[in-house]
């Protein structure tokens, strides 16, 4: 999945606190948040696997476990928590494919795929991929949860802008006149915003 052209803010680190607070055994608040939040990502992680959705749901459940097994391990000063999370898909979902009967051909067609980096290390372009299909995430979620304070017109003029579109080309798309597009930009772009905002305070940690 491809991010919609890079208009999410550029500073996008921001706090540690959910991971902290879901480390303690008092808070299963916070625990139940942040895999709630983050099962999204990973069937985005997934997808490239062309895994039907009852195998994805296994790997996702398998993932949450090593989770709560291995989250007391996670350093945030050597990786960023997505980075870890996605190692940790990784991990898994080749595990998964390794016992299927058709699983090693579908490594071997997938084997250039950044979601492939095979190794203890992360290499560059394996966190650069990660981040941007966080981005796409971000982007995503944020969309759905503007789209709920507004018709379907305002969301879609959201989602061409957020591709780069102008208004020329959105008028075509669309059949809105200009100022229609205008004002559905002004109503729905405030809200947008915020719901990056909430995310990346939510979600989005700080990194080394």
């Amino acid at each position: 999945m491809s991010p919609p052209n890079n208009k999410i803010p550029q500073n996008y680190r921001t706090r540690y606190s959910l991971i902290e607070r879901a480390l303690s055994d008092d808070d299963s608040k916070a625990w139940d948040s942040l895999l709630t939040h983050y099962q999204a990502f990973m069937r985005q992680l997934i997808e490239p696997y062309g895994l039907d959705k009852g195998d994805e749901d296994d790997i996702i459940q398998t993932v949450m476990i090593q989770v709560t097994k291995r989250l007391t391990r996670y350093n945030r000063d050597k990786m960023l928590f997505r980075h870890w999370l996605a190692k940790l898909v990784q991990e898994v979902t080749l595990r998964h494919l390794e016992e299927e009967a058709t699983g090693r051909e579908r490594i071997q067609e997938l084997a250039t795929h950044p979601m492939f980096t095979i190794g203890e290390d992360i290499s560059s372009h394996f966190t650069d991929y990660i981040n941007e299909e966080w981005k796409a995430y971000i982007v995503d979620t944020a969309i759905k949860r503007a789209s709920r304070h507004f018709r379907g017109g305002a969301v879609q003029v959201l989602k061409y802008t957020l591709q780069g579109k102008k208004a020329d080309e959105i008028m075509e798309l669309t059949g809105f006149t200009r100022n229609t597009i205008y004002t559905h930009r002004l109503r729905v772009k405030k809200h947008f915003e915020e719901e990056v905002r909430n995310l990346m305070r939510q979600l989005d940690f700080e990194s080394p």
